[in-house]
């Protein structure tokens, strides 16, 4: 007499954990794609951020280059020390644009990696006279 009974409550609780997996499940689902959306927004907002600085990043370069060149006038040792700082400051800024594109392009999945052997040596000097170290 149990028996039917018994068997009835199991595949009412089936059915309810069953119920209650697909909607976690669901839930799961939706929270996935808006956190996809999130960062699809923010790989968006940083490639059009990094678009947008390069454009007066390279006038000030250009500007810089010609008075460093004396183009537009002879300069002072005090506004060539002056101009000296600015095209390294340009030269770091350029530096962090393009990791930044470099970024975007990875986080949409199109970066290419051309795995080649290197000197370690080689990579740590370069890391080394570049920053002035």
């Amino acid at each position: 007499m149990l028996k039917p009974f018994r068997e009835l409550l199991i595949m009412v609780e089936v059915g309810a954990i069953t119920r209650d997996g697909l909607e976690r499940t669901a839930e799961l689902e939706r929270t996935i794609a808006r956190i996809k959306e999130v960062n699809q927004l923010k790989v968006n907002f940083v490639s059009n951020i990094s678009h947008e600085l390069r454009t007066p990043l390279t006038q000030i370069r250009g500007y810089v280059l010609l008075m460093n060149e004396g183009l537009l006038g002879d300069l002072n040792s005090q506004q060539a020390g002056a101009i000296a700082t600015d095209s390294a400051a340009t030269d770091r800024l350029e530096t962090l644009i393009e990791d930044l594109i470099r970024f975007t392009v990875a986080a949409r999945g199109e970066l290419v990696v051309d795995a080649q052997p290197f000197s370690l040596s080689d990579l740590a000097w370069s890391v080394i006279t570049r920053h002035g170290s």
